[in-house]
Protein backbone atom coordinates (compact mmCIF):
# COMPACT_ATOMS: atom_id res chain seq x y z
CA UNK A 1 0.00 0.00 0.00
CA UNK A 2 1.55 3.45 -1.18
CA UNK A 3 1.49 6.54 1.27
CA UNK A 4 -1.39 8.08 -0.72
CA UNK A 5 -3.30 5.25 -0.15
CA UNK A 6 -3.06 5.44 3.45
CA UNK A 7 -3.46 9.13 4.08
CA UNK A 8 -6.75 9.02 1.83
CA UNK A 9 -7.59 6.06 3.69
CA UNK A 10 -7.29 7.62 7.34
CA UNK A 11 -9.00 10.92 6.09
CA UNK A 12 -12.03 9.13 4.69
CA UNK A 13 -12.41 6.90 8.19
CA UNK A 14 -11.90 10.01 10.44
CA UNK A 15 -15.03 11.35 8.29
CA UNK A 16 -16.58 8.39 7.88
CA UNK A 17 -16.49 7.86 12.25
CA UNK A 18 -17.76 11.55 12.26
CA UNK A 19 -20.69 10.86 9.76
CA UNK A 20 -21.39 7.82 11.64
CA UNK A 21 -22.07 9.70 14.71
CA UNK A 22 -23.72 12.28 13.06
CA UNK A 23 -26.25 10.33 11.27
CA UNK A 24 -26.54 8.10 14.35
CA UNK A 25 -27.38 11.37 16.89
CA UNK A 26 -29.62 12.43 13.86
CA UNK A 27 -31.98 9.33 13.73
CA UNK A 28 -32.12 8.31 17.19
CA UNK A 29 -32.68 11.86 18.63
CA UNK A 30 -35.70 12.16 16.43
CA UNK A 31 -38.07 9.32 17.80
CA UNK A 32 -36.33 6.95 19.66
CA UNK A 33 -34.88 8.49 22.88
CA UNK A 34 -38.31 10.82 23.03
CA UNK A 35 -40.11 7.05 23.24
CA UNK A 36 -37.03 5.67 25.76
CA UNK A 37 -37.27 8.97 28.14
CA UNK A 38 -41.11 8.41 28.51
CA UNK A 39 -40.86 4.58 29.14
CA UNK A 40 -37.96 5.81 31.81
CA UNK A 41 -40.17 8.42 32.82
CA UNK A 42 -43.72 7.04 33.09
CA UNK A 43 -43.20 3.49 33.00
CA UNK A 44 -40.82 3.00 36.08
CA UNK A 45 -38.20 1.26 33.91
CA UNK A 46 -34.68 0.82 35.06
CA UNK A 47 -31.79 3.16 33.21
CA UNK A 48 -30.11 0.07 33.03
CA UNK A 49 -33.15 -1.23 30.84
CA UNK A 50 -33.72 1.99 28.89
CA UNK A 51 -29.49 1.90 28.39
CA UNK A 52 -29.96 -1.67 26.71
CA UNK A 53 -32.85 -0.53 24.44
CA UNK A 54 -31.17 1.55 23.22
CA UNK A 55 -28.02 0.03 22.36
CA UNK A 56 -30.10 -3.17 21.48
CA UNK A 57 -31.70 -0.37 18.65
CA UNK A 58 -28.58 0.79 17.14
CA UNK A 59 -27.73 -1.80 14.93
CA UNK A 60 -31.22 -1.30 12.91
CA UNK A 61 -29.58 2.34 12.47
CA UNK A 62 -26.22 1.65 11.42
CA UNK A 63 -27.42 -0.36 8.26
CA UNK A 64 -28.80 2.45 7.17
CA UNK A 65 -26.33 5.11 8.42
CA UNK A 66 -23.25 3.96 6.41
CA UNK A 67 -23.77 4.43 3.14
CA UNK A 68 -24.80 7.76 3.70
CA UNK A 69 -21.48 8.38 6.34
CA UNK A 70 -19.18 6.53 3.27
CA UNK A 71 -21.05 9.12 1.09
CA UNK A 72 -20.14 12.02 3.54
CA UNK A 73 -16.67 10.95 4.02
CA UNK A 74 -15.71 10.42 0.60
CA UNK A 75 -16.97 14.43 -0.44
CA UNK A 76 -15.23 15.77 3.09
CA UNK A 77 -12.80 14.03 2.26
CA UNK A 78 -12.19 15.18 -1.90
CA UNK A 79 -13.29 18.54 -0.37
CA UNK A 80 -10.12 18.41 1.74
CA UNK A 81 -7.67 17.37 -0.38
CA UNK A 82 -9.19 19.85 -3.52
CA UNK A 83 -8.90 22.83 -0.82
CA UNK A 84 -5.41 22.48 0.05
CA UNK A 85 -4.54 21.41 -3.73
CA UNK A 86 -3.58 18.09 -3.33
CA UNK A 87 -5.29 16.97 -6.11
CA UNK A 88 -3.42 19.18 -8.35
CA UNK A 89 -0.26 18.03 -6.71
CA UNK A 90 -1.08 14.50 -7.48
CA UNK A 91 -2.00 15.20 -11.08
CA UNK A 92 1.29 16.94 -11.45
CA UNK A 93 3.04 14.25 -10.14
CA UNK A 94 1.49 11.87 -12.96
CA UNK A 95 -1.29 10.49 -10.16
CA UNK A 96 -4.40 9.50 -12.22
CA UNK A 97 -7.96 10.07 -11.30
CA UNK A 98 -8.82 6.22 -10.95
CA UNK A 99 -5.86 5.78 -8.91
CA UNK A 100 -6.64 8.46 -6.97
CA UNK A 101 -10.41 6.78 -6.74
CA UNK A 102 -8.30 3.54 -5.92
CA UNK A 103 -8.95 4.27 -1.74
CA UNK A 104 -12.31 5.17 -1.93
CA UNK A 105 -13.66 2.28 -4.01
CA UNK A 106 -11.80 -0.17 -1.27
CA UNK A 107 -13.25 1.80 1.49
CA UNK A 108 -16.67 1.81 0.23
CA UNK A 109 -16.32 -2.26 -0.47
CA UNK A 110 -14.86 -2.87 2.96
CA UNK A 111 -17.86 -0.77 4.44
CA UNK A 112 -20.26 -2.62 2.06
CA UNK A 113 -18.82 -5.97 3.80
CA UNK A 114 -19.58 -4.43 6.81
CA UNK A 115 -22.77 -3.89 6.96
CA UNK A 116 -23.55 -7.21 5.20
CA UNK A 117 -21.89 -8.69 8.64
CA UNK A 118 -23.58 -6.39 10.75
CA UNK A 119 -27.00 -6.63 9.33
CA UNK A 120 -26.41 -10.98 8.90
CA UNK A 121 -24.89 -11.69 11.91
CA UNK A 122 -25.05 -8.69 14.68
CA UNK A 123 -29.14 -7.41 14.09
CA UNK A 124 -30.91 -10.37 14.54
CA UNK A 125 -28.94 -11.37 18.03
CA UNK A 126 -29.94 -7.94 18.84
CA UNK A 127 -33.48 -8.25 17.72
CA UNK A 128 -34.16 -11.24 19.25
CA UNK A 129 -32.28 -9.36 22.54
CA UNK A 130 -34.16 -6.07 22.17
CA UNK A 131 -38.03 -8.55 22.42
CA UNK A 132 -36.96 -10.57 25.10
CA UNK A 133 -36.22 -7.52 26.90
CA UNK A 134 -39.40 -5.72 26.45
CA UNK A 135 -41.02 -9.03 27.04
CA UNK A 136 -39.45 -9.58 30.36
CA UNK A 137 -39.99 -5.86 31.42
CA UNK A 138 -43.76 -5.96 30.89
CA UNK A 139 -44.00 -3.41 28.32
CA UNK A 140 -46.11 -5.21 25.12
CA UNK A 141 -46.54 -1.96 24.21
CA UNK A 142 -43.64 -0.34 24.57
CA UNK A 143 -43.41 0.66 20.53
CA UNK A 144 -46.85 1.53 19.92
CA UNK A 145 -47.81 5.34 20.15
CA UNK A 146 -50.59 7.57 19.98
CA UNK A 147 -51.41 9.64 16.73
CA UNK A 148 -49.78 6.90 14.29
CA UNK A 149 -50.80 4.93 11.02
CA UNK A 150 -49.57 1.54 10.86
CA UNK A 151 -50.59 -1.22 8.13
CA UNK A 152 -51.49 -4.80 9.05
CA UNK A 153 -50.79 -7.65 5.92
CA UNK A 154 -51.15 -10.50 8.27
CA UNK A 155 -53.50 -11.76 5.46
CA UNK A 156 -52.71 -13.26 2.20
CA UNK A 157 -53.65 -10.43 -0.26
CA UNK A 158 -55.15 -8.24 2.46
CA UNK A 159 -53.73 -5.03 2.98
CA UNK A 160 -55.31 -2.68 5.96
CA UNK A 161 -53.86 0.24 7.38
CA UNK A 162 -55.05 1.80 10.62
CA UNK A 163 -54.77 4.62 12.29
CA UNK A 164 -54.95 5.07 16.41
CA UNK A 165 -55.73 8.66 17.70
CA UNK A 166 -55.77 8.04 21.20
CA UNK A 167 -54.13 4.70 23.58
CA UNK A 168 -56.11 4.05 27.14
CA UNK A 169 -52.93 1.71 28.35
CA UNK A 170 -55.13 1.23 31.92
CA UNK A 171 -58.08 -0.66 30.26
CA UNK A 172 -55.52 -1.88 26.70
CA UNK A 173 -58.17 -0.17 24.49
CA UNK A 174 -57.57 1.72 21.15
CA UNK A 175 -59.58 4.79 20.65
CA UNK A 176 -60.21 6.93 17.67
CA UNK A 177 -59.71 3.92 15.40
CA UNK A 178 -59.96 4.47 11.36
Amino acid sequence: MKTIDRYILGQTAVHFLFGVALFVTILTAGDLLFRLTRLWLQSGLSLVTVLQIFLYSIPSFLVYVFPMAVLLAVLLTMSRLASGSEVIALKAGGVSLKRIALPFIFFAVWVCSGTILISEWLLPVTAVRLEALAGESALPDWLMQENIFFKDTSETGVERVFYVRRIDRDRSILEDVI
